[in-house]
């Protein structure tokens, strides 16, 4: 039987990742994150040409319309902060080259915070890097005490989607603050 987190550990992990700040960071984590971002962005672009399904991925977003907060990597368009986070994320994934790691830190270090940056407006590389940062931090450790769970083959879905979906969130909340997307 896996024990269930106390409230006292997400409490601690959100304490944690809420007081990240880029001064905070070792410089080794920011040239990892930059180059994470890079990364993620290299085969973002990549993707946009040469995986199947980007460019239908693309045309879904912007049949379902929506106000333009964001721009789609590669492609000149815009649309809605969420809508365009799920397409990043699948250019960054599409050609299944992203940084790995614990957790596909390559689109948990791009893609919701990218989003979020450009939707509030006015966020520093400083902060982008900082909130990327916490979102990777936020995936390994998930990541590695999921590893350490031992929970039978249940890993896989885990490890790539669940976790990096709460990376995402850390990524995106430490400069979107009480902003609500309109969409």
């Amino acid at each position: 039987m896996v024990e269930v987190a106390s409230p006292v550990i997400t409490q601690a992990l959100a304490d944690y990742a809420a007081n990240i700040t880029y001064e905070s960071l070792p410089p080794s984590v920011v040239v990892a994150v930059k180059h994470l971002v890079l990364d993620a962005l290299g085969t973002a672009l990549a993707a946009g040409t040469m995986s199947d399904g980007c460019q239908e991925l693309v045309d879904m977003a912007a049949a379902c319309g929506g106000e333009p907060q964001c721009t789609v990597l590669g492609f000149g368009k815009k649309g809605p902060a969420p809508m365009v986070a799920l397409v990043n994320g699948g250019l960054v994934h599409g050609l299944n080259y992203d940084a790995g790691g614990p957790g596909h830190l390559g689109v948990v270090a791009l893609v919701a915070p990218l989003a979020a940056a450009e939707y509030a407006g006015g966020i520093s590389g400083k902060e982008f890097i900082a909130a990327s940062a916490a979102a990777c931090e936020i995936t390994s450790r998930m990541s590695r005490a999921a590893h350490g769970a031992d929970l039978h083959g249940e890993l896989p879905w885990l490890q790539g989607q669940f976790l990096g979906y709460v990376g995402a969130a850390v990524g995106r909340g430490g400069y979107w603050g009480s902003l609500r997307c309109r969409c």
